[in-house]
């Protein structure tokens, strides 16, 4: 049982506020990349504020690797796509396995996956991620493994959602009195 300690301003109440940030800017994208995309419809598309997208190029999966330039905890990730036989619906989430191919990606265990539906590919709110898996993440791999029937997929649009972990600033630390 928790008891009320009379403090507005807990930890617990400041760590999950900020596990809702857009990720945006801790996403290294410059090291963002992408198995088998078409190369006019490149994997940086999904993460523009525009109406460019990201196309698979021979067949239906993808394999996109995100770089974070610091530690994060991840809670949510938001696929946007526009509902039809393009549209992704098997989707698995690895992390820490930036050389994962698509030899492995099929038969490995994921962290999670997704059976997206039109409703969660055209919603606002993210998909909720299991917290306690994702925690200190410094490469997220996502794999679409099947789209809704057509010979391509397409992706107009990646989120991440969670907290930046912050390092410990040592020139802040100050020695304990004794």
């Amino acid at each position: 049982r928790l008891r009320d300690c009379g403090n507005q301003d807990s930890p617990p109440d400041r760590v999950w506020a900020n596990l809702s940030d857009n990720l945006k800017d801790v996403i290294d994208t410059n090291g963002i990349g992408c198995l088998n995309q078409d190369g006019a419809h490149p994997v940086g598309n999904a993460f523009r504020d525009d109406d460019s997208n990201l196309q698979s190029d021979c067949d239906q999966q993808l394999i996109i690797s995100v770089p974070f330039a610091t530690p994060v905890k991840l809670s949510g990730i938001r696929i946007k796509a526009a509902p039809g036989e393009s549209a992704p619906r098997l989707v698995k989430l690895f992390i820490h396995r930036p050389d994962i191919g698509f030899d492995e990606a099929p038969d490995e265990p994921a962290i999670q996956e997704f059976n997206l539906t039109d409703e969660d590919l055209t919603s606002d709110k993210p998909l909720p991620l299991r917290f306690v898996k994702f925690q200190n993440v410094n490469t997220l791999q996502i794999f679409v493994e099947d789209n809704a029937g057509a010979e391509v997929s397409t992706i107009n649009k990646i989120e991440l959602f969670g907290a930046a972990l912050q390092g410990t600033n040592l020139s802040e630390w100050k020695k304990p009195k004794s």
